[in-house]
């Protein structure tokens, strides 16, 4: 039954029955939150390397995806990506023992951590918790999402400051 799942191979599937202590109702849903937590990754990291490489047109497609998906989502999208902004954040204070991501998270963040430092994250963090108050509030996804990568386009232009 599990293997049914699509994308889940032999491994997701060994170490999630193996965290649900053999419950295949608890595996299930651990692959199914695996899945959805690996496409919010997926969500961030394109969405962070369109901003970054500044592609207006790609990102225009990244926000019709995204405000495709219903409120709900859109706001799962936006909560996970201020967690991983806060995990790379940490990264790039060289905290590492505040660090709670998955290997493919650690992975992308070694590169990306660079880019969210003292000069931009607390203004990152509040145009994601903007956005995501919009969202909730019925504003239309498509000029919030827009706003909003518009937003990381700038805030990642910016250079961390002589401190660092």
């Amino acid at each position: 039954g599990l293997m049914k799942l699509g994308q889940a191979d032999q491994q997701q599937i060994e170490d999630a029955v193996l965290r649900a202590n053999g419950n295949m109702s608890t595996a299930l849903q651990t692959l199914r939150q695996d899945d959805v937590e690996r496409q919010h990754f997926e969500l961030f990291t394109e969405l962070m390397r369109l901003s970054y490489a500044r592609d207006i047109v790609q990102i225009n497609g990244w926000v019709e995806r995204v405000a495709g998906m219903g409120r709900e989502r859109q706001k799962q999208v936006i909560d996970y990506s201020l967690r991983l902004l806060r995990e790379n954040f940490i990264l790039h204070m060289e905290n590492d023992s505040l660090n709670y991501m998955s290997a493919k998270e650690s992975e992308f963040s070694r590169k990306f951590s660079p880019f969210i430092h003292e000069g931009n994250v607390h203004a990152l963090a509040e145009a994601f918790t903007l956005a995501g108050n919009h969202i909730e509030a019925n504003g239309n996804a498509r000029i919030i999402l827009m706003d909003l990568s518009i937003g990381v386009i700038r805030l990642l232009m910016q250079k961390a400051t002589a401190a660092n």
